[in-house]
C-alpha cells in the first residue's frame, strides 16, 4: 500500500490511518522543517545557534520542535561533544541523506514540468 492509498479522511478532517508516512509527510511539510535540512544538507554540522542566524525569524520554540521531530524520525542526529563547554551539533543521517535525494529529484522533475508547460 502507498501513502495516498491510505489517505482517507473522514468528515472532520482527519485521516482514518494516522499512519507513519502521513505523520512524516505532516511533519516535513511543517514550516522551516525543509530549511534545515536544506542546511545540513549544505553545511554537514549545525548548531543551534546556527539555524537562528541562518534564519532569524524562527523562534527559539520552533527550532527546538521541528528539529526534535526530524530527530525522532530519524531524518537527523544530535551529537553532543565537550571541549570548553558542551557542544551540541545537528547532521543529516542516512535516511536524511535519502530524503534530500528525493527532493532533488522532485526539483528536478518541477523544473521539467515547467519547463514542458511554457512550450
Amino acid at each position: 500500500m502507498y501513502l495516498f492509498d491510505s489517505m482517507n479522511k473522514t468528515g472532520k478532517g482527519k485521516y482514518k490511518n494516522n499512519s507513519f508516512p502521513i505523520a512524516t509527510w505532516e511533519s516535513i511539510g511543517r514550516r522551516w522543517t525543509l530549511l534545515i535540512l536544506k542546511d545540513l544538507k549544505a553545511k554537514k554540522n549545525l548548531r543551534f545557534n546556527d539555524f537562528l542566524r541562518y534564519h532569524p525569524k524562527i523562534s527559539n520554540a520552533i527550532l527546538s520542535h521541528r528539529l526534535e521531530k526530524l530527530r525522532k524520525l530519524g531524518l537527523i542526529d544530535k551529537k553532543a561533544s565537550f571541549e570548553e563547554n558542551l557542544l551540541i551539533e545537528y547532521q543529516l543521517t542516512e535516511s536524511g541523506i535519502e530524503l534530500i535525494k528525493f527532493f532533488d529529484a522532485f526539483s528536478l522533475w518541477a523544473l521539467n514540468l515547467e519547463k514542458n508547460q511554457t512550450h
